[in-house]
């Protein structure tokens, strides 16, 4: 059954220990009832994903990714998915403290580019917008800082 606006599990990837932490808390304060994964890597990410297929109704409504990760990066992570077809149809958004306008949208399942928020509350409210950036199913890259 969905949950959260049709988003039923969600998986995010961040190789820092307290910003999964709040993520966490975040979800926690939010009406999110559905899965939440985290990875603390690139190569933990695609392990996850790779082990919901073949059944690719198993894969996350949604990744949240953080570009600078150990053992592949947010970008080498994206790359793999694109070349996965199944991985490819998974929504991806990009996190991350680095700099949100440095590069053009990097692939076509990349639904948006979020700088990460410095308060709580910011997350928060971050984290109930997430149903926005999978629920019309449209792939268009937009950057929020």
């Amino acid at each position: 059954m969905k949950a959260f606006h049709g988003l039923a599990s969600i998986l995010v990837a961040d190789d820092d220990e307290d910003d999964r932490m709040l993520i966490q808390k975040a979800f926690d304060v939010t009406d999110f009832c559905g899965r939440l994964y985290f990875a603390t890597n690139g190569e933990e990410t695609l392990s996850f994903l790779r082990r919901q297929l073949p059944a690719s109704a198993l894969l996350p409504d949604l990744l949240v990714l953080d570009l600078n990760m150990p053992r592949k990066n947010g970008y080498e992570v994206i790359h793999e998915m694109q070349a996965d077809r199944q991985l490819a149809s998974v929504p991806v958004l990009i996190l991350s403290t680095a700099s949100p306008c440095n590069e053009p949208c990097i692939g076509p399942n990349v639904v948006g580019r979020l700088a990460k928020p410095s308060d709580f509350t910011s997350l928060v409210e971050l984290v109930r917008s997430l149903p926005q950036y999978c629920a019309t199913g449209k792939h268009t890259c937009e950057e929020v800082v």
